[in-house]
Formats: C-alpha cells, structure tokens, sequence
C-alpha cells in the first residue's frame, strides 16, 4: 500500500512539475512570463518597409482540389520568404523600443508565404513600405507578436480589422 501511495505521489509531482516551469521568471529583471486568461495586446503603429524577397524551392501542390493538372506550373507553385523591417512612428513609446528594426517574415492571412500573384497584385518589392501596426502582448499567453498591414490585406489582429 505504501508503494502504490509512494508512485502516486510521484507521477503527481511529475504531472505538476511542468505547469511550475512555465509559470516561472524569464530571468533576473525581466518580466514574468504571461499565463492563461483573457490576452490583451499594445498595438505599436509604424511603417513595414520590405527588405528581402526570395524565391523559395518550388513545393508540391498539398491538394489536388485548389489546382487542374492542366494549370501552368501544375503540381508546383512558387511561394516567396518576404521580410519586413518595422520603424514605429513613435520610437519614445515603450513597446515600441521592443521592436523597433526588428525583422519580421510576412505571411499571409493563411500563415502561408505569398505567392507570385500576391507580389504582382500588391507590387511588392524591396524597399517598399506601408503602413502597418504591431500587436505586442501584454496579458496573457497568446500569440506574443502580431501584425496587420491593411494595404496588402493582411490582418493578424487580436480581435480582427
């Protein structure tokens, strides 16, 4: 009886003993990670500027419903890695120090890397900019950095446009 008490006291700390190390300090002077509950965000305003477009190795097709085998390119689509520098409108804001020249990889609203119609549609192309607004979390564990960039239909918001 005292083993399987023993065991059970055992397997119950090991249950545990993860929710503890997510729940603990990042390190000395910084703050504490966010855990659980209702997620609120800062939004930082500013200007993406693209510093880097390149072609990614051509990727199968996943589904075979979204494209005709008579298609050009069928069975392949060429997808692009774009990234984004971001330059907060006011770099005295708190947040904004966070962030401010950081690099971001733009996806689009599926977390897909924009296709070549996508480039064309929106003529994206380095040195562009727009403007966008970052999303820094400030409660809770959600996703901690979000964005939107209204003119290329982009919209990682927390709560929508």
């Amino acid at each position: 009886m005292k083993n399987i008490l023993v065991s059970f006291v055992f397997f119950a700390l090991l249950l545990l003993l993860p929710l503890e190390v997510f729940a603990m300090d990042k390190g000395p002077g910084q703050a504490p990670l966010p855990v659980g509950g209702e997620c609120r965000y800062s939004t930082v305003r500013g200007i993406a500027t693209i510093v880097s477009i390149d072609e990614l190795p051509s990727l199968p097709w996943r589904s075979r419903a979204d494209h005709s085998e008579d298609s050009p390119g069928a069975g392949h689509e060429i997808r692009y890695e774009i990234r984004f520098e971001f330059s907060p409108l006011d770099p005295d804001d708190e947040h904004a120090r966070q962030i401010e020249g950081k690099l971001f990889l733009l996806l689009d609203n599926q977390d897909r890397y924009p296709d070549e119609e996508f480039l064309k549609y929106f003529r994206v192309e380095a040195g562009r900019e727009y403007h966008c607004h970052v999303h820094l979390i400030t409660k809770g564990a959600c996703t901690p950095i979000l964005y939107s960039i209204p003119e290329l239909g982009i919209c990682k918001c927390p709560n929508g446009w």
